[in-house]
């Protein structure tokens, strides 16, 4: 899985956006879909640096392997 695997509105998430906070305006935001976005770009990252290999991108996040996992496939990753 790749960033041009995923739609643009995710794709497009960059290092910069990662460390900012969304905006809330007056019509409100999502928070759950703006987390699942967050942690879809960050398993992507780790997955990539640690060549897909799922235990070693787990202990980049700091989280075990079974939880990555139970997130690959709630975030329909897989």
């Amino acid at each position: 899985i790749t960033c041009s695997d995923l739609p643009p509105d995710i794709g497009n998430v960059s290092r910069e956006n990662l460390t900012t906070a969304p905006q809330v305006t007056e019509d409100g935001v999502d928070m759950n879909r703006v987390i699942a976005n967050i942690e879809r770009q960050m398993i992507l990252q780790a997955l990539t640096l640690k060549g897909g290999v799922k235990a070693r991108a787990a202990d980049l996040l700091g989280i075990n392997r079974t939880t990555l996992v139970e997130k690959i496939k709630r975030l329909q990753m897989d």
